[in-house]
């Protein structure tokens, strides 16, 4: 067995050196990087993915040019032995994993690999024959094609000076570093205070020596670093409270996770609008302040370091895209007729502001869907909404004449009703969204929530489908006051 260029003891002494044992999880990581680089194209420049930060990451390092420092070695945590090379300008690659299927045989592999073995059985020398005996019999591999987003390049932006600390960090990371945002592994506290907060930076920040902030001084603090793009602020402010409001008309964006730890700082708050609230220009977004009219230095330190990841809040607009509707089932219908289905989906693209460049009526079958998506790509769609307008077209139908049109990262079925059959698609750049004709009977559906998602730019992920079941259910009131509501909040 060779990997990379060595013999298997060579390459196992080489893992002593740089690993400081010979751990059998680098040298199964050998084995399978080893087999991933003979299944990539000859001259294929590629980037790595580790799906573990435990013992993979070595063994890419060590036989391959992607490390950590360069770059190229991208390690995304869900605790899988697995790995995957892929080519860093089109996303193709080899992904490469440790099959249990084909382990089972092997109880002590089993043991270590689900680490019920005590750390002497993990790395003793029976564990380590059977790597080498096994080898590639270990493993499985698949070819896999990457989401932009995980091998587009992306720009690291800026450096700027902390204005807690003063060194220098990465202008991505937030209005503060990392270290002063509380990710610190050191016992010290930060150098809160040091000379001086930038010209038109929040009021007065404590210095170490001092004990208590203003409210409105520690109000309007939080407000300016709390507050993103198209995000504006009604300062100075009063009762120990300042206004963050929408700068101009679009989607409200909140990270709400950071939210609630702020909240759970003493004496500080934050009420907002509920993520992804269509918000019109000057309406307020959130309000935030202090509690009590002068507040703990350390509590406003406190909170500042958890605003210092970020901005709270962003307003992201909506774009005025260029709509295509797609009609399947509608044998018999003559063209540029529309129905009542087209008509709905043509009033809600053009209430966000959106024109629709063509309607389209094709028969409810496979290669009547593809034909038709191509023909409004081709009128120039940047948006297309296929819908089934009678019975004769089956959704079946619409996935696969979708499929055959190019479309790819399909995402089926949100936790919504109505509309929990709801199906979301891209083709290149063209966002897709697929709805039952049927969801179109009700005034509310999925489709309203999606849609201005969508507008905004928003990348819709099967977690956020999930996410949406939490006020997800519409109460199809007499009376609809639709957005201002619960539905999808």
């Amino acid at each position: 067995m060779k990997i990379g260029g060595w013999s298997y003891e060579e390459f196992a002494e080489r893992v002593k050196n740089f690993h400081g044992h010979a751990s059998p999880g680098v040298i199964l990581g050998g084995i399978m990087v080893q087999e991933a680089l003979g299944r990539l194209p000859e001259g294929t420049v590629f980037n790595a993915i580790c799906e573990t930060r435990f013992r993979l990451p070595d063994a890419v390092q060590m036989l391959t040019p992607c490390t950590a420092g360069n770059g190229r070695l991208r390690v995304l945590d869900f605790g899988r032995f697995a790995l995957c090379l892929f080519d860093r300008t089109g996303g193709e690659g080899i992904r490469v994993f440790l099959d249990p299927r084909k382990a089972a045989s092997r109880n002590n592999v089993m043991k270590w690999y689900f680490e019920e073995a005590q750390e002497q059985e993990r790395e003793d020398e029976s564990l380590l024959a059977v790597i080498r005996e096994a080898g590639t019999r270990l493993i499985e591999t698949s070819p896999v094609k990457l989401k932009p987003r995980f091998f587009d390049g992306k720009r690291k932006g800026g450096m700027s000076a902390c204005p807690l600390c003063g060194e220098r960090f990465l202008s991505l990371d937030g209005a503060f570093c990392r270290a002063c945002q509380g990710e610190t592994p050191y016992e010290e506290a930060a150098r809160i205070g040091a000379d001086p907060v930038p010209a038109g930076d929040p009021g007065r920040l404590p210095r170490p020596e001092q004990e208590w902030v203003r409210g409105n001084d520690a109000a309007a603090a939080f407000a300016r670093a709390m507050s993103g793009e198209g995000i504006g602020l009604r300062l100075p402010p009063a009762g120990g409270r300042a206004d963050l409001t929408a700068g101009s008309a679009g989607l409200l964006m909140v990270d709400t996770a950071r939210l609630e730890a702020f909240n759970l700082v003493p004496g500080a708050f934050c009420a907002s609008r509920h993520g992804g609230s269509m918000m019109s220009a000057n309406k307020v977004a959130a309000a935030t302040g202090a509690i009590p009219p002068y507040l703990p230095a350390k509590a406003f330190r406190e909170a500042m370091e958890i605003l210092s990841g970020g901005a709270l809040f962003h307003i992201r607009p909506l774009r005025r895209a260029k709509v295509g509707i797609l009609v399947a089932g509608a044998e018999g219908r003559p063209e540029g007729a529309e129905d009542r289905f087209a008509a709905i989906v043509r009033n809600k693209a053009e209430f966000l502001g959106c024109t629709v460049v063509r309607t389209l009526f094709a028969p409810g079958d496979r290669e009547a869907v593809r034909n038709g998506v191509r023909e409004l790509l081709e009128a120039g769609a940047e948006l297309l909404v296929t819908a089934a307008g009678t019975s004769a077209a089956s959704d079946d139908a619409i996935l696969r004449g979708l499929t055959d049109a190019g479309a790819e990262e399909l995402l089926s079925g949100a936790a919504v009703l109505p509309g929990a059959a709801i199906l979301l698609a891209r083709i290149g750049d063209v966002r897709v969204v697929g709805v039952p004709g049927r969801d179109l009977s009700f005034r509310r559906a999925a489709f309203d929530l999606v849609l201005p998602r969508l507008l905004a730019g928003v990348d819709i992920t099967a977690r956020d489908l999930a996410r949406f079941g939490h006020g997800g259910i519409c109460l199809e009131c007499h009376h609809c006051a639709f957005p201002k509501c619960p539905f999808g909040k």
